[in-house]
């Protein structure tokens, strides 16, 4: 870094010294040292204390967090104050600050920087603008982050085919509802639904066809559930519905209603065409028929033996 002096015109165009007596504080901010930068080169590292604050002359800054070579999550230009919450609060930096283009910065250290604001109203009131910017800024970043965070968490949990929720949903979910549903002493029943011939439907019309008639039948099980009622693919042609709250009785009642949905569902295949229906076994079993040491596998496995049932005396029905 090579030093350059300082000008008026450049103390004047700084946010820290907005509505100031500039010419006043220019003896003063002489003594600090004007560095130029390259872009590319580090001003700040991240995890050490500086004990400065900068001031942006001209170019821009980049502040990144995982590393100075890495993508910039804001960017600071000309007149801008750099370095200042790690001063103050006596604390590592937390980023990484970077040129971005070559820059100009003034180096003005903490003890100077005190005295400019105990003899400027206006500095000191600038700088409390400056901290206040930051923590919105961080605050925007936060939201920002668990927003991102919140979309890769619904990603990892939705079937891309069908828009349902998948199996690793299902793994969590399964397990809290059969916790609630013991804890609450409340029925909760459970459905597995295995589409029929389906291997035929793929061999004969292809895969993407067979694509279609997934994310048909998933269209037309979503529609016929109730608010409350969850539903997942589990795998294959096969998908699990959790009834919270639904008897025995309750939970035939709605898988004769989703047979009913799959076997009217209309299938299309790529260019439109009108392709062959399909039907659905159905298996259906509630938690209180189980053990009280049932698992989740062994809840979906005795509804699993009821599809394997239902298929076994012929298909498209429902069985307990």
């Amino acid at each position: 870094m090579s030093e350059q002096p300082i000008t008026l015109e450049e103390l004047e165009q700084l946010e820290l010294f907005a509505s100031a007596d500039v010419r006043a504080l220019e003896p003063v901010v002489r003594s600090c040292p004007v560095h130029t930068l390259s872009p590319g080169e580090v001003l700040i590292e991240r995890g050490t204390h500086a004990g400065r604050v900068f001031l942006l002359l001209s170019g821009s800054l980049g502040v990144h967090l995982e590393a100075p070579d890495g993508e910039a999550i804001t960017t600071l230009e000309a007149g801008a104050t750099v370095g200042e919450i790690s001063m103050i609060d006596r604390e590592p930096a937390s980023a990484f600050v970077v040129a971005a283009t070559a820059a100009r910065v003034v180096a003005m250290d903490e003890d100077l920087l005190w005295i400019v604001t105990d003899s400027s109203h206006a500095v000191a009131s600038n700088l409390l603008r400056t901290l206040a910017r930051r923590l919105r800024g961080g605050n925007r970043i936060i939201q920002r982050s668990r927003g991102e965070l919140e979309h890769y968490r619904f990603v990892a949990s939705v079937d891309a085919l069908t828009g349902l929720f998948n199996r690793h949903w299902l793994d969590k979910m399964l397990g809290r509802q059969m916790e609630r549903s013991r804890a609450d002493e409340t029925p909760l029943s459970l459905l597995v639904i295995d589409v029929d011939h389906f291997k035929p439907f793929n061999d004969r019309h292809g895969h993407v066809a067979g694509d279609h008639a997934l994310r048909a039948v998933a269209d037309g099980l979503r529609g016929a559930l109730r608010p409350t009622d969850m539903i997942a693919r589990y795998g294959g042609e096969e998908f699990v519905v959790l009834l919270p709250g639904a008897s025995i009785d309750n939970a035939r009642d709605v898988a004769e209603r989703l047979r009913a949905a799959v076997a009217a569902t209309a299938i299309s295949g790529l260019r439109g065409e009108h392709l062959p229906g399909v039907t659905a076994s159905i298996g259906v079993t509630e938690l209180g028929a189980l053990s009280a040491e049932a698992d989740a596998e062994a809840f979906l496995d005795a509804a699993d033996k009821a599809v394997y049932r239902a298929k076994g005396a012929g298909r498209d029905r429902v069985c307990l």
